[in-house]
C-alpha cells in the first residue's frame, strides 16, 4: 500500500517485539518468515531511489532488535525522558488552560525523570479526578448555577490525588544502558 501511494510514512511501534534477534532452532517458523519478509520488504523499499518512503520504529528495548534489522534503519535515535521544559509544555497542551501556572510548575517538579506517557497520564488523572468532582455535584443537584469555566480548573487538590494515583514508569537503572547502546549503535 504504502508503494501505491509513494508518499508514506510506515510507523512500527514496540519493534523489539516483531523483530526480536533471531534464535536459530528454538525459533518457531512462522516467526522467521514474518521476519524475512519484513526484511525483504523493508530491501524493497530502499532499493527504488524514487519512492518517498519512511519507515519509523519504536522501541523500548533497542538491543534485543535482530541486527539485520538494525543495518536496514538508517538513523537510530535516542530519545530521553523529557527535560523541565518539554514536561511543562506537555502539561501546559494537555491541560493548560485549567490549571494554574504554579500548580504547573509544581508538577514539573515532581515528574522529573517521568515519561512522556506518564506525564499526560497525571495530567488526564488531574482532569479525570476533577471532572469526577464536578459530576458528583451535578448529581447531587448542588448549587443551580453551573460555571463550566470555574468548575473545570483543575486545583490542588486534584494535582495531589493524580500524584498519588500514578507512578513514573521510567527506568532510571535502564537509563545507562540505553545511552551506552545509543553510542554504539545510535545515528
Amino acid at each position: 500500500m504504502a508503494r501505491q501511494y509513494e508518499r508514506s510514512v510506515i510507523f512500527i511501534d514496540e519493534l523489539d517485539c516483531l523483530m526480536g534477534a533471531r534464535d536459530g532452532d528454538s525459533e518457531h517458523e512462522a516467526s522467521r518468515r514474518i521476519k524475512t519478509q519484513l526484511l525483504v520488504e523493508i530491501d524493497g523499499l530502499n532499493s527504488v531511489s524514487n519512492q518517498q518512503i519512511f519507515v519509523l520504529a519504536a522501541t523500548n528495548l533497542p538491543w534485543t532488535i535482530d541486527s539485520a534489522m538494525l543495518r536496514r534503519l538508517e538513523k537510530r535515535v535516542y530519545v530521553n525522558a523529557p527535560n523541565q521544559d518539554d514536561r511543562a509544555q506537555i502539561i501546559r497542551n494537555v491541560i493548560g488552560d485549567r490549571i494554574d501556572g504554579n500548580l504547573i510548575q509544581q508538577m514539573v517538579m515532581k515528574t522529573e525523570n517521568w515519561s512522556a506517557s506518564d506525564v499526560c497520564a497525571i495530567c488526564k488523572e488531574a482532569a479525570m479526578s476533577r471532572l469526577r468532582k464536578v459530576m458528583q455535584k451535578l448529581e447531587a443537584n448542588e448549587g443551580g448555577h453551573y460555571d463550566a469555566k470555574k468548575d473545570i480548573q483543575i486545583g490542588q487538590e486534584e494535582v495531589t490525588e493524580a500524584l498519588k494515583v500514578v507512578k513514573p514508569s521510567y527506568d532510571l537503572k535502564l537509563q545507562e544502558k540505553y545511552v551506552e547502546w545509543s553510542k554504539d549503535f545510535g545515528a
